[in-house]
């Protein structure tokens, strides 16, 4: 169960060493980092739950359209961002509706692209 509790303790922001008042390295144990997670209500009691968690955490990435904050440099256009999109219906393309501060409201179809936009 080790690698698998570490990957998602890791992954929740657990540090997994640390350096005691002597300097000595040392690392969580399973119990620790599963009563860490536990306080974050993060099931991770058995590796079906650990499994489980892993695979949700890697399904809210894919759910999640953008990210919370993302940064662009003004002077490095044109701008990319990842943007994740469900699955469209047969026959249509995915489609966007973007409000920007500055540039306004632009939006996106199956034909169009942030190049095509601003070319």
């Amino acid at each position: 169960m080790g690698e698998g509790l570490r990957r998602l303790a890791a992954a929740h922001g657990i540090a997994l060493e640390y350096q005691d008042a002597w300097g000595h390295r040392r690392e969580a144990s399973d119990g620790v980092l599963r009563a860490i997670l536990g306080a974050m209500h993060v099931p991770a009691t058995s590796a079906g739950e650990i499994d489980d968690a892993l695979r949700e955490m890697a399904l809210a990435r894919c759910r999640q359209c953008l990210p919370p904050t993302s940064v662009v440099r003004a002077d490095a256009q044109p701008w990319r961002l990842r943007v994740h999109l469900p699955a469209s219906p047969i026959g249509r393309g995915p489609s966007m509706d973007l409000r920007w501060p500055r540039i306004g409201h632009v939006e996106f179809g199956a034909a169009t692209s942030a190049a095509s936009q601003y070319a």
